[in-house]
């Protein structure tokens, strides 16, 4: 990975040793590693020829990374036991250890099975998706389980890796079902990940191509994007606004998207990247979390100082009326010489919130306000998905 891409594109670092994850383990995160590790003993990853307990470990590390409560981490270090040896462990054992929620947790993430013992699949699906409209908890295991999974489908150290055809499958899957689950559940940085490894998988020329068109648009130049934050923290300095400037980059597979659903408009011709807005989003952040007239009066400035590159009709407001998925903040798009950009403006916990949704919220709060941060899953599986084993 390159500096430039370091610097731009947040990564999921997935460590599986084990002195890394004990150094902050809880003693129920411990309890619940050594079990896992028990169950799983003689386990391999097909893929890696590695401990089956280091994807549990990796599973964990993840929900740790996105700030997930300790029944959410303990779930994922458990989130495969029941399920591969109901013979060595059952849910009442795993509830009378951890607790009721824990044994939800690991139920709602396991497959479904048919009278006959089989696993269905397409019958997992509508089961997470309706475990996860009662518990967000579930879908955030299934996410990082599904993250570390198609993170490791190349050929392992022995080239053991999934076929060519599972590979195509698994992609699928996750772009028809797990993006919008993250989109769902606000976790922004998550769905870019999931879409943009599918894309990879299932069209890699158009990938190649985009991601080198993408990676080459100036907008991406460290110095433009260093400069553009510079400019807009003086800005908002000089009127006295209190605020913090930073960037986030697109995923691959959205602007590819982007780009091709533009040709299905009237003029059947796509649009070039570079009148593509959210190449990078600048956004600012207000300090004052309480008072949305900062972030209005931070985009009037931002507005009256740069008036001859906004583009008119081009905004949108979610800051009082957030999105579906809870997003909220304020766009506007200005036209630079480099091509167009978002300037986006929101507060602190709301832009937490936009980038992590409900990973961003404390359990107490979970628990106290429960149908607030409920999320309507804003897709639902379909028969026609092919599924691989």
């Amino acid at each position: 990975m390159t500096e430039k891409d370091c610097c731009l594109r947040p990564g999921i670092d997935f460590d599986v040793r084990r002195e890394s994850f004990d150094a902050e383990m809880t003693e129920r995160e411990k309890m619940a590693f050594e079990l896992a590790a028990e169950i799983h003993r003689g386990d391999v990853r097909k893929t890696t020829d590695e401990p089956y307990v280091n994807h549990c470990v990796a599973v964990a590390t993840t929900l740790k990374q996105w700030g997930a409560a300790e029944d959410m981490v303990v779930a994922g270090l458990l989130h495969d036991t029941w399920e591969d040896h109901p013979d060595l462990i059952s849910l009442e054992q795993i509830e009378e250890m951890f607790g009721s929620r824990v044994a939800y947790l690991v139920d709602g993430v396991s497959k479904f099975k048919s009278p006959t013992g089989k696993d269905n699949d397409f019958e997992t699906l509508r089961k997470v998706t309706r475990e996860t409209l009662v518990e967000p908890g579930v879908a955030m295991i299934k996410l990082a389980d599904r993250l570390h999974n198609m993170h490791t489908m190349e050929d392992g150290p022995m080239g053991k890796g999934f076929s060519a055809e599972k590979k195509m499958a698994k992609a699928k899957e996750t772009l028809a079902v797990y993006v919008p689950m993250a989109e769902s559940l606000g976790l922004w940085q998550v769905k870019n990940a999931l879409a943009d490894i599918s894309f990879y998988y299932l069209e890699p020329k158009r990938y190649k191509t985009v991601k080198e068109k993408i990676d080459s648009d100036p907008r991406l130049n460290l110095e433009f994007i260093r400069g553009t934050e510079d400019l807009l923290s003086q800005v908002l300095r000089e009127a006295g606004i209190a605020a913090t400037v930073r960037h986030e980059v697109g995923g691959y597979w959205e602007l590819a998207e982007k780009q091709k659903k533009s040709a299905m408009r009237a003029d059947s011709r796509p649009k070039e990247f570079v009148d593509i807005t959210d190449v990078v989003s600048f956004r600012v952040v207000i300090n004052d979390e309480e008072n949305l007239a900062e972030c209005y009066l931070a985009m009037g400035v931002v507005r009256n100082r740069f008036r001859k590159l906004l583009v008119q009709n081009r905004s949108d407001d979610y800051l009082v009326m957030p999105a579906v998925n809870g997003y909220s903040a304020f766009h506007d798009t200005y036209k630079v010489r480099e091509g167009n950009i978002e300037v986006a403006f929101t507060t602190k916990e709301r832009e937490n919130f936009n980038n992590w949704g409900v990973a961003s919220i404390g359990e107490e709060e979970l628990k106290a306000n429960p149908d607030k941060y409920k999320r309507k899953m804003i897709f639902t599986p379909k028969e026609e998905l092919v599924f691989v084993e």
